[in-house]
């Protein structure tokens, strides 16, 4: 690959992602994950805060974004954009961007998008929730602060690996509401079972909500992160290749 060429690559890599973070903030089904996303966590804080619980910020968030947040967020990962390759494949959309590039590099960009779309789905909502506790239970705990902070670095891989996990479910499935339902399915067959099998310090909701009753092992968890996204990258680059 020669000079020009790689800069052709970049331009094309950069205008393609700056132009999906755009469309990501106008479909219609990132804004029903954000909304979903930050009632899940604001009803539960405002139960917190009506019962007289106001004397720990980070407790308040913890609580919040520990009761229903965590067992909802891989659907709302997936949801904005993982269904978007069979979206684009069905209406020929994938075909267009594949000629303007000899159909490199598609599988790829998209793999990116998605995962930005599932990690900003969950981030967001939590930043809202943040700043409403910031409102409502003033504090200066470093303590505190290292909580929230510990919770936040979470959201964004966590809602990367999941939503790349379902665009990788779609490459087998005709149906993209499968394909954006089954790492729930999964996530919540595993919360459910691993209790039972003595395993709970590998507990899924642990990889977003670390203090929900203990805290995990933060190399486990982004040992697994990188593992789910690195089978869902070679999935997509396998199918990228076969469909050029």
């Amino acid at each position: 690959m020669n000079i020009s060429s790689a800069k052709h690559s970049l331009f094309f890599f950069v205008r393609f992602i700056a132009t999906d973070i755009k469309r990501i903030f106008t479909e219609t089904t990132f804004l029903t994950s954000l909304v979903i996303g930050s009632l899940t966590l604001i009803i539960p804080f405002v139960l917190f805060f009506s019962n007289g619980s106001t004397d720990s910020f980070s407790g308040g968030f913890v609580t919040a974004q520990s009761a229903v947040f965590p067992f909802v967020a891989p659907f709302l990962a997936a949801l904005p954009f993982a269904g978007m390759y069979k979206y684009e494949s069905e209406t020929k959309y994938e075909d267009l961007l594949k000629l303007r590039r000899g159909g490199r590099d598609y599988g790829i960009n998209r793999f990116i998008t998605v995962g930005m779309s599932g990690g900003l789905a969950l981030l967001l909502p939590e930043i809202i929730l943040l700043k409403i506790s910031f409102i409502t239970i003033y504090t200066d705990s470093i303590e505190d602060y290292r909580r929230i902070v510990t919770v936040l670095l979470l959201a964004f891989p966590f809602g990367f690996t999941y939503a790349v996990l379902a665009q990788a479910v779609t490459y087998f499935t005709r149906s993209r509401a499968l394909a954006i339902v089954t790492p729930e399915v999964l996530y919540m067959l595993f919360t459910y079972s691993f209790p039972y099998l003595n395993l709970e310090e590998y507990y899924p909701p642990l990889a977003i909500s670390p203090f929900i009753y203990s805290s995990p092992n933060f190399a486990d968890v982004f040992v697994f992160f990188a593992i789910i996204i690195l089978l869902s990258l070679a999935v997509t680059v396998i199918h990228n290749f076969k469909s050029l």
